[in-house]
């Protein structure tokens, strides 16, 4: 049997070739592969971890913020519930002795404030028999000098005019009279002077000296000073008739 040497090798060198090309083509195919995956894999993670920095600061923040609205909401109900405890224990009674008195003004403003609410929660009361339409302004042109009262801010003469006032108010309970020295000392607040109480001698005459320069009369009318005083010194006299009507109809002694 004859062998054709050269024919061989050529079959034998074409087979390496093609083993070479098919491993050459195969090492291709899969190397892409091979070294993308753990691109996506090292990358992912990089991105997920910015992501979950980024939410982790957002719900640190939020939770920041609620306890705070948190603290201050607990605060201010701490306050006003000290509040409401210090002036469950003050009389809103007016002591004429103590008007014009330096040191008891901020226990002065207190009871003006307390007896304002008083008067209001009696007119509410009573507003469908008095007045309804009037109420709910009156009570939004008292605001300011409420909070006023609250924190003792109240000009000195303003609060012995007001409080005289009030006190001539509340004698009317036991003296209808007294209403028209409410009234009385009603126009002296809105004019610019100061309204001391009538008839009473108790009062010591260094308090009323103090006083003296603004009791002989001020440059301009109280009523005349801004909008807000404005209202306010008008809704007192709306009191004073509210009070003298509830004296006269509304009172548990005359139903």
């Amino acid at each position: 049997m004859d062998f054709d040497i050269g024919s061989i090798l050529k079959k034998e060198i074409a087979k390496k070739q093609d083993e070479l090309r098919k491993k050459t083509d195969t090492q291709k195919s899969s190397g892409p592969d091979s070294t993308s995956v753990p691109k996506v894999e090292e990358d992912k993670p990089k991105i997920d971890i910015a992501k979950h920095k980024l939410d982790n600061s957002v719900n640190e923040d939020d939770l920041s913020l609620k306890r705070k609205k948190t603290q201050e909401l607990e605060s201010r109900s701490l306050r006003i519930e000290e509040i409401i405890s210090t002036e469950s224990k003050i009389s809103y009674t007016i002591n004429s002795n103590t008007i014009g008195v330096t040191k008891e003004s901020k226990k002065l403003s207190i009871q003006c404030n307390l007896y304002i609410h008083d008067i209001l929660s009696r007119w509410d009361s009573s507003k469908e028999r008095y007045h309804p339409e009037l109420l709910i302004e009156t009570k939004k042109s008292l605001f300011f000098l409420l909070v006023q009262l609250r924190k003792n801010t109240l000009a000195p003469d303003l609060l012995i005019s007001l409080a005289t006032v009030l006190y001539h108010m509340q004698q009317a309970v036991q003296n209808l009279t007294e209403i028209n020295l409410a009234i009385q000392s009603y126009m002296k607040l809105s004019i610019g002077n100061v309204a001391w109480p009538i008839g009473v001698t108790q009062i010591g005459i260094h308090e009323r000296s103090a006083h003296s320069r603004i009791q002989g009369g001020s440059q301009r009318a109280n009523v005349m000073i801004d909008e807000p005083t404005r209202l306010w010194i008008t809704s007192v006299k709306r009191l004073i008739s509210f009070q003298e009507w509830w004296i006269k109809y509304g009172s548990e002694n005359n139903k």
